[in-house]
């Protein structure tokens, strides 16, 4: 499922709202909150290496000085001052494994993508590039 139609072409950047809130991370869509952190059962099949990328995110927010609400900017293009390339490794209870590289931020993680972000995609973008703003 995906807000876009199958002949339509999806744009190359997007920019999500992420709302935080005791601590976890909500992207908002159409007015409605989704949680961004793996479910339980998600968390405890994950390997010890794999995080959810509200885990990543959260990290990078405070490393530049961002408290609570914040943007995410995503496009399968790179953009001057992005801060990390994602790049897709595979499909996983529902949602997408990436592996995170940094740009402009301190990053080397691989990370489990909640199936909300199949609400932009109908398949996972090969690469993303993305950019944490106030």
């Amino acid at each position: 499922m995906s807000i876009f139609e199958k002949e339509e072409e999806r744009p190359s950047e997007l920019e999500f709202d992420i709302t935080e809130k005791n601590g976890s991370l909500f992207i908002v869509h159409q007015g409605w909150p989704y949680a961004m952190s793996p479910p339980s059962i998600v968390s405890m099949s994950l390997s010890p290496a794999i995080v959810g990328i509200d885990k990543v995110l959260l990290k990078g927010a405070e490393q530049k000085g961002i408290k609570g609400n914040f943007k995410l900017s995503a496009s399968d293009k790179w953009f001057f001052h992005c801060d990390v390339r994602a790049l897709y490794v595979e499909d996983l209870f529902e949602g997408w494994i990436y592996d995170l590289q940094g740009e402009s931020m301190k990053v080397d993680q691989r990370v489990w993508v909640c199936s909300y972000l199949k609400l932009f995609f109908q398949i996972p973008p090969k690469t993303m590039y993305l950019s944490i703003t106030a």
